[in-house]
């Protein structure tokens, strides 16, 4: 299981290192920060990555989507790496974790300035996500 990851610069994005990755990663971000990136350099066996996990599942089902994948990860020592633009898949993702045992679930938002040498990626644990999802913090 993937518990860091170091991507050097290729393809024109700048290099990352990533740390605290999680049994499921559900990474968010602008559009061409580098999610999709970050999914291609984890695809091996017992990895499964989604790009954009919300696409053609309504909102009111997302709770039990997030379920079933949590449940087959640990049931099949999967790790999962996922992406979304959607509030209402974090939120959800942050419903499915209430009450999974810690490192169940990882929320990694990967963001990028104008001038800046590295990627950045901010990590908020299964223990912060509710928070971010009760305040309503932006993370998108």
């Amino acid at each position: 299981m993937f518990t860091t990851l170091e991507l050097p610069d290729l393809r024109g994005c700048l290099p990352i290192s990533i740390c605290d990755l999680s049994r499921i990663t559900l990474l968010v971000g602008k559009n061409g920060v580098g999610k999709t990136r970050v999914l291609d350099a984890v695809r091996s066996e017992n990895v499964v990555a989604l790009d954009n996990i919300e696409h053609g599942v309504h909102h009111t089902g997302m709770v039990e989507m997030w379920r079933h994948w949590l449940s087959l990860a640990c049931g099949h020592d999967l790790q999962i790496f996922a992406t979304t633009h959607s509030w209402e898949c974090i939120v959800a993702f942050a419903t499915a974790l209430d009450g999974q045992p810690p490192g169940s679930g990882v929320v990694i938002r990967l963001e990028c300035e104008p001038g800046w040498e590295h990627m950045g990626a901010v990590v908020i644990d299964q223990e912060k996500l509710p928070y971010v999802v009760r305040d309503c913090i932006e993370i998108r």
